[in-house]
């Protein structure tokens, strides 16, 4: 039996999966940073609108797809991870880091375990591959493994097949492929100000130039003018079906709230806190209010999952007028964060 107990008696209950996961690491390694911190030194605001040849559906996020490396780099970390087709290799990667003390995070469908299926409470079958849990521990003799997951503050036994079909889904359209990430700490910490502006420095940079298409600003601004167009293109099930996922990956499935901009704003709180500068007490009402807005749409989403008249398609010039406004105060808010750290 093996327990990681330094980050067990530090994990709480979180807003997301991928931050709660980062802030139990830190925690546990001696960083005094909130999930919202780690939020942000992952310069982990972003937009993704993605539609991909293997899943039947669109794919919303509104946070980035590099957390926990932006978070290493800003931090002088270094990242282990790794991926495999084979379940056999993919568990003893894992248990050679948590056996040497350290913890793992692991990507897995969620639909294959059954205490979060139980607790989402989904309409539908979702299966979604990246969802985050930290492996800290096991008990060969039970055939058990101890997850650390972001809704529960002890941690979840599971057996060793469950996490097997979660890690090695063929099911997920998003596959996990056994992946895995492990953060080794420096000896001595950076300075938190000098990450703070390089993090959100990077954010501004993403945001305004992403690498790939539909992602950051650009990509915002196109979902706002296609999403009017789809009842043109899909029929009433499709629609339903894609209005049903945008709702729960926007509002529902660890965001936090409002397409993450709650979490992006209590972080620039944070900042304001940390650096007395008002421009980031600016900017963190800025984000406030973008939490609002995607509430809004998130609810917009909603209606049309029940039926695709009404809500996000309904032939109303109203539902324009709100996503106009949504990427106007999107790439407002871009631009005071950009001139927030500027002048930092």
């Amino acid at each position: 039996m093996k327990r990681l107990d330094d980050f067990i008696e530090v994990n709480r209950l979180g807003s997301h999966c991928g931050s709660s996961a980062l802030r139990v690491i830190m925690q546990g390694n001696g960083y005094d940073l909130s999930e919202d911190m780690c939020l942000g030194l992952g310069s982990g605001l972003g937009f993704i609108y993605q539609r991909y040849l293997t899943v039947d559906y669109y794919f919303f996020t509104g946070r980035n797809e590099s957390l926990q490396e932006n978070l290493a780099g800003v931090l002088g970390a270094r990242l282990e991870a790794g991926r495999t087709d084979d379940p056999e290799v993919g568990w003893l990667q894992a248990k050679e880091l948590v056996d040497a003390g350290i913890p793992v995070m692991l990507d897995l469908d969620m639909m294959y375990l059954p205490y979060l299926v139980e607790h989402a409470k989904l309409d539908r079958p979702f299966h979604f591959g990246l969802h985050n849990a930290i492996l800290v521990g096991y008990d060969q003799s039970r055939g058990t493994a101890l997850l650390l997951d972001y809704l529960w503050r002890e941690p979840k036994e599971v057996p060793m097949e469950q996490l097997t079909a979660a890690r090695n889904s063929q099911t997920a359209p998003i596959k996990p492929e056994n992946a895995w990430k492990a953060l080794i700490m420096p000896m001595e910490k950076r300075d938190l100000h000098t990450a703070v502006r390089e993090a959100i420095d990077l954010n501004v940079h993403r945001m305004r130039y992403p690498f790939a298409f539909k992602m950051g600003l650009p990509g915002l601004k196109m979902f706002a003018r296609e999403i009017r167009k789809w009842p043109e293109q899909m029929t009433p099930d499709e629609l339903m079906n894609n209005a049903y996922m945008a709702a729960e990956l926007f509002e529902r499935i660890g965001t936090g709230g409002g397409n993450f901009r709650r979490m992006y704003a209590r972080f620039l709180k944070e900042v304001y806190w940390l650096t007395g500068q008002e421009m980031y007490q600016d900017c963190s009402a800025a984000y406030m209010e973008l939490f609002r807005r995607w509430r809004r749409v998130g609810k917009l989403f909603e209606e049309a999952a029940a039926d695709p008249r009404q809500g996000i398609f309904a032939d109303d010039p109203a539902v324009d007028e709100e996503l106009r406004e949504l990427v106007d105060l999107e790439y407002a808010a871009i631009d005071r964060l950009e001139l927030a750290v500027r002048s930092y």
